[in-house]
């Protein structure tokens, strides 16, 4: 629940806690497939989620990290390892508690131990029966007397040395019957936070209003094809009457998004004009490089340019733009106001309707109204834009191999010429080092300095 209470029965809502900032977000298609897996991978326990909700919430580490959410308490925390170009899952103790009586596999009974058992390692020669077999760095669920445990396994389980370290204990809890976590759909999920949606929704529609009502500009919706961009459309077409659609088609586009933004300006009948970058990334990337997340000279190239081209020539009076900016994206928009202004845009005023909006509300919101939403959301994509952008993660950038193997080539191709030309480590393409201009160029005058 999204407020304090649920909007169809009344009852008071259990607060429940996540890590921060606590932007929380709906699994979807192969997101709530991924978790699945994992917990089948490991315990045979994925029908354990069987209708019911899971939410995932971002936190921080070298990749992909997310807490997956189910009834209210953080089960463990998905992950994408670097090395391993995979998935680890690490066990909490509410996901062992739940868990638990399912597990066919991955569960551990050892002897009773003396003293605190959380951050302890166990033995081999401790373990007195073993479901399954489990390998390094695996989650399991350990019992101990009367204790449940969450654990991460040190070694194979076919090693059997007696004295080698095998499991290492997080939490500890009592070993308890598990509250059932309810079955719901996400129809289920809209229907109990209703209210809630219509006060969020009357509030961004008010804003935008009385903004455009004195301004008298034409009103213009940057229209991305992601899922913010969406939510704004929903509150802009309740705020005014007529509405343009601005798409910046880069040129990295993925061709879901093309197909998708043409298609729901088409569906929906409305006017999109469309900025057009063409080839200029690749007529440029040999000039100044791979772009990096602290060296994002695409943005200017690829969008900025494009859009000022295009607000000049269709509005020489300036626009007001509504975009789907929030502040829970990155620090650098922790602070963003309701009205901003882009330098680099000078015919543009942007209003940021859904600036404090989380999520999972950007979710309710899209499925309260009924909107179509860009097909990427179901393939494990947290954010949609550049198949190629530096602040795409390891864990999209083998899904995106998955579903484009011709993109995933055309630029893996250029990252190992371009390593290979610069005199940097291979490693740099293939672990995605290429991401932080910075470590670059450390690792450059460092191989310098050496041959000098």
């Amino acid at each position: 629940m999204l407020g304090a209470a649920c909007d169809r029965c009344g009852s008071p809502g259990r607060p429940f806690s996540v890590s921060a900032p606590g932007d929380i977000r709906p699994a979807l298609g192969r997101s709530e497939a991924l978790v699945k897996e994992l917990l089948e991978r490991h315990f045979l326990a994925g029908e354990r989620l069987r209708n019911r909700l899971v939410f995932l919430n971002k936190v921080s580490g070298e990749d992909r990290s997310d807490e997956v959410v189910v009834g209210g308490k953080v089960i463990g925390t998905l992950r994408f390892d670097l090395k391993r170009n995979d998935y680890l899952f690490d066990l909490k103790l509410e996901g062992a508690c739940l868990i638990g009586p399912e597990a066919k596999k991955g569960v551990v009974q050892v002897r009773h131990q003396q003293g605190h058992l959380k951050g302890k390692n166990l033995t081999f020669e401790e373990i007195l029966e073993l479901r399954g077999r489990f390998e390094p760095e695996d989650p399991l669920i350990v019992i101990i007397g009367s204790s449940i445990c969450s654990a991460v396994a040190r070694a194979s389980s076919s090693q059997k040395e007696a004295q080698t370290k095998a499991i290492h204990i997080r939490e500890v809890g009592k070993l308890e019957a598990a509250a059932e976590v309810p079955k719901a759909s996400w129809t289920d999920f809209v229907e109990s936070n209703l209210e809630y949606l219509k006060a969020l929704e009357s509030k961004a529609v008010s804003d935008v209003k009385s903004f455009v009502g004195n301004k008298k500009l034409p009103v213009s919706l940057s229209f991305s094809g992601g899922k913010d961009s969406l939510a704004c459309y929903g509150i802009a077409k309740k705020a005014v009457k007529d509405l343009t659609l601005l798409f910046i088609n880069t040129g990295l586009e993925f061709p879901e998004t093309i197909d998708y933004v043409h298609g729901f300006a088409r569906k929906n009948k409305d006017k999109l004009l469309q900025a057009e970058a063409g080839n200029a990334f690749w007529e440029q990337v040999e000039s100044f490089g791979p772009p990096a997340k602290d060296f994002r000279w695409c943005c200017k190239v690829c969008k900025l340019a494009p859009v000022t081209e295009l607000i000049e020539r269709n509005f020489p009076g300036g626009t007001v733009t509504i975009e789907g900016n929030r502040a829970l994206e990155s620090f650098a928009r922790a602070d963003i106001g309701f009205v901003e202004s882009n330098p680099f845009v000078p015919h543009q005023t942007v209003l940021n309707p859904i600036r404090r909006w989380r999520a999972a509300e950007v979710w309710a919101y899209i499925w309260w109204k009924g909107l179509d939403y860009n097909p990427l959301y179901e393939e494990d994509f947290e954010r949609i834009g550049c198949y190629l952008c530096p602040a795409c993660m390891a864990s999209e950038w083998k899904r995106t191999e998955a579903i484009h193997p011709g993109l995933h080539r055309r630029w893996s191709d250029y990252l190992v010429h371009w390593s290979k030309e610069s005199g940097v480590s291979q490693d740099y393409a293939r672990y995605g080092f290429w991401r932080w201009m910075a470590s670059v160029l450390f690792h450059s005058e460092a191989m310098h300095a050496g041959q000098r």
